[in-house]
């Protein structure tokens, strides 16, 4: 199963050399009852077709799924838990695989329901640096510093055509699966604020109802009055403010981007050496000297064993095969650069290359890294990221919490403490269904601690 639905665009494509090579590797481990052959699921309602073919019994012995598909086929009992099959892997015993992009793949239970390929580059911010060097100014290193930076981005024509057609920060205040959200998980993140964790009991619980996060939103909602992120930001709320960034061209800032994929895109789009990284923009002075920061990642091209599978001891296998040193070092070989992000460049009508920040194995080392200059200023974030367990709910409840800030901005919450409320309160009637956590959970009072370091 593959969530992204976008081929390789080769002449053989990628299937039919994937086949070949377990093919290979099948006759060298004796495996002359074993093939491979590969269903592809496309569009929107892969998890739908997905579960069609297993009523229809044909359905796949292992898939490849985003992380919200797979809580999906979680909480319905479909996949086939990998710990009893890794315990028995000499490989995985002896620790040639990377603990903390394995752990991240556990549901409530505890139990390992994929394996990842690869984790991406810890997300930073990006800047026009030839906006800064037209204005005379330097890269902010804090909220309020941005703020003055937008400031000047808006007001003072840093493109020097004479117009008045840029914008501080490119932001997006759409509801749709959370938009706004990934936006502002920059933000929330670097002022050290996750959005939800598990509890003890392995019930999701809110963790956004802080005062940090509530100095986000006031800082956010200052912004917006002013008109930092555009005149028109609640108007073409679906706009993509990456687009914006690159294709229009008419915002300074944007916010958060990879590290591994943002140069080929500025490039692109005649943006090379015309923007910079900022890896840290800290939440005030204060975060800086308590060194209290935060930021994320995500896992790629998660592979999972189905309880549907007529035979799981050829379907370990085949998990076996795809993560061994053997292929994982051809995979990486053969493309150079491994993945295509072809479902987000698409959106521009392009498709580029990505690399691997980190491999889920330790001894698998791409033969393309990342360019040593970016290593370096991307490298000091890898102790600040912040892990969420994957949820299924995420996206209706991402879209009901970014519905409530978006109204507090348009001052329709008295206060960010008030908005904050109610987000978490919708937050429980729709992971919960209105069944609230414990008196200890209620609210904010149990974050207190939690951001200790």
């Amino acid at each position: 199963m593959n969530s992204d639905g976008i081929g390789g665009g080769h002449e053989v494509s990628w299937d039919t050399m994937e086949i070949k090579q377990f093919e290979d590797y099948a006759r060298k481990q004796g495996w002359d009852d074993t093939e491979l052959s590969v269903v592809r699921f496309v569009g929107a309602d892969d998890t739908t077709k997905y579960i069609a073919s297993q009523i229809a019994g044909e359905s796949p012995d292992v898939i490849i799924a985003s992380d919200a598909q797979i809580t999906f086929f979680n909480d319905h009992n479909l996949i086939e838990p990998l710990d009893p099959y890794l315990e028995q892997w000499s490989d995985y015993r002896e620790g040639n695989f990377n603990a903390e992009m394995m752990d991240a793949c556990r549901g409530r239970d505890g139990k390992l329901l994929g394996i990842p390929v690869y984790e991406n580059s810890p997300a930073v911010f990006a800047i026009r640096q030839d906006w800064l060097d037209n204005l005379g100014l330097e890269a902010p290193d804090t909220f309020a510093e941005a703020k003055e930076i937008w400031r000047s981005f808006t007001f003072d024509d840093p493109d020097g055509n004479g117009k008045d057609d840029t914008y501080g920060f490119g932001l997006t205040m759409s509801p749709k699966g959370g938009a706004h959200l990934r936006n502002l998980m920059a933000f929330m993140h670097a002022a050290r604020v996750s959005w939800y964790q598990l509890d003890e009991q392995g019930r999701y619980v809110p963790m956004f109802n802080t005062p940090d996060a509530a100095f986000v939103l006031n800082f956010m909602k200052s912004c917006y009055e002013e008109g930092l992120f555009g005149e028109d930001v609640m108007f073409r709320s679906d706009t993509s403010a990456t687009r914006r960034f690159f294709v229009d061209a008419d915002v300074g800032m944007s916010g958060p981007n990879f590290a591994d994929w943002f140069p080929n895109l500025a490039s692109v789009y005649g943006l090379s050496g015309k923007t910079r990284f900022i890896p840290f923009l800290w939440q005030n002075e204060e975060a800086r000297r308590l060194d209290k920061y935060g930021t994320f990642t995500y896992l790629t091209r998660m592979r999972c064993l189905m309880r549907a599978s007529a035979n799981k001891d050829l379907g370990w296998r085949y998990m076996e095969y795809f993560f061994s040193r053997e292929w994982m070092s051809k995979y990486v070989s053969r493309r150079g650069l491994p993945f295509i992000r072809g479902r987000y460049l698409g959106q521009f009508g392009i498709f580029k290359s990505e690399s691997p920040w980190k491999m889920v194995r330790n001894d698998v080392i791409p033969e393309i890294p990342i360019d040593p200059e970016i290593v370096a200023q991307i490298k000091p974030l890898e102790k600040y990221v912040l892990r969420m367990p994957m949820m299924t709910e995420w996206p209706k409840v991402s879209t009901a919490i970014t519905e409530v800030f978006v109204d507090y901005y348009l001052g329709r919450y008295p206060t960010a403490e008030d908005a904050l409320d109610e987000a978490e309160d919708r937050f429980m009637d729709i992971v919960e269904g209105a069944v609230r956590p414990d008196p200890g959970f209620a609210h904010s009072s149990y974050n207190k601690g939690v951001y200790e370091k």
